[in-house]
């Protein structure tokens, strides 16, 4: 099995062909509360983002990779290293799993896989996620995958016109 790969998923680079996917998820309302988007965004702006992203976590202190389904070949998410500190070692993981495709184990692997490569390949020494507190789907996969509560963010996240907290989480990947 490749680096980037599991039994059911590829990590991929994102290709123009993921424009629709893209638009449609970052510009899902429902899930803003899940991440940092605040506005939409135009398809313009999108293929732009893939026209110039360049897949160089150290140039971009970020790596988005697509999420794709070995047996139908359908993206079915994005998964992103983020707040990337190569001093330190560490990043931030960001997961979309789209709707359809949720609690199939889909994001389980992706994010397996990815501790695998930060980890042997990329060197990183601890990965972390910041998970509003509610969303106890999200914090019940990273802890299955063994990243430990590092504490509460009290009123962390805005929401409207009011603030929740968000939980903490990190793993420790590899010994370096």
């Amino acid at each position: 099995m490749k680096l980037l790969e599991s039994n059911r998923i590829i990590l991929r680079a994102v290709e123009p062909s993921d424009l629709d996917e893209i638009f449609k998820w970052e510009n899902d309302t429902s899930i803003w509360q899940y991440g940092s988007t605040i506005a939409p965004y135009s398809k313009r702006q999108i293929c732009e983002y893939i026209k110039n992203y360049s897949a160089d976590i150290y140039k971009d202190m970020q790596l988005r990779l697509m999420i794709t389904d070995k047996a139908t070949s359908k993206t079915i998410g994005m998964i992103d290293l983020y707040d990337f500190n190569p001093f330190h070692s560490k990043a931030h993981i960001g997961i979309l799993i789209a709707p359809e495709h949720a609690r199939q184990g889909y994001g389980y692997e992706a994010v397996e896989t990815l501790m695998k490569y930060a980890s042997d390949f990329l060197g990183l020494h601890q990965l972390a996620v910041c998970i509003p507190s509610e969303n106890t789907a999200s914090i019940n996969l990273f802890t299955k995958l063994g990243f430990r509560k590092a504490g509460v963010l009290n009123d962390w996240l805005r929401t409207g016109e009011s603030y929740r907290d968000a939980v903490m989480m990190q793993k420790i990947i590899s010994g370096r």
